[in-house]
């Protein structure tokens, strides 16, 4: 009868062991890998909605209205229509927009009747929420009792949109128009906008 010596016996059981360790290690990783694994998200600041093309939309709001001199500040409503154009690359947003006011704002006898613009506007999209600062021309019409005044003047500001749907987007705009010596009348006319707005991009 052959005997193991004790050398042999340690080996066969450390072989023994190291076996079934790697199939247990070999089962534990099929079982990991039958648990669904939930979907990755995308990492911060990668962007998942475009704003890119055209849009057109409406606004209203208060006109703030501050003649100088002699007259006092007064509120009044204003709202119109705008239309523009998003260029994205990345997360960076310009657009040139138009858009056009209505106003029912007065100060004494001086009478802001409407406002149109010509905007330079540079955003920064946070997935469906845009946040733009606003540059460019303004043109008013004003009546001061003897007649109509026209004026050219130049304005600055900021919007924040948000995306509602793949198309429709609801946001606000804040602008500050100057006017100096509005159509040589010697008045120095300042406004400001505060307005809700809703569009659509196309």
């Amino acid at each position: 009868m052959t005997h193991k010596t004790p050398s042999v016996r340690l080996f066969a059981g450390i072989s023994l062991a190291a076996f079934l360790a790697m199939g247990a290690a070999a089962f534990a990783a099929d079982a990991i890998d039958e648990i669904p694994q939930p979907p990755i998200a995308p990492p911060p600041g990668v962007e998942v909605f475009s704003w890119q093309g055209g849009y057109i939309g409406a606004s209203a709001g208060a006109a703030i209205f501050n003649p100088t001199p002699g007259f006092a500040t007064n509120t009044g409503f204003i709202g119109g229509a705008f239309a523009g154009y998003n260029f994205q690359n990345g997360n960076v947003v310009f657009a040139p927009e138009l858009d056009f006011d209505y106003s029912a704002t007065s100060s004494g006898a001086l009478d802001l009747n409407y406002v149109g613009r010509v905007k330079g506007k540079l955003g920064y999209s946070f997935d469906r929420t845009l946040v733009s600062v606003i540059g460019g021309g303004a043109f008013a019409g004003a009546d001061a009792g003897a007649g109509a005044l026209t004026d050219f003047g130049w304005l600055a500001g900021a919007s924040v949109d948000y995306a509602v749907t793949d198309n429709i987007f609801a946001g606000g705009e804040y602008l500050y128009h100057s006017f100096d010596n509005f159509d040589s009348s010697g008045i120095d006319v300042n406004v400001q906008t505060i307005k809700a707005r809703v569009g659509f991009k196309f």
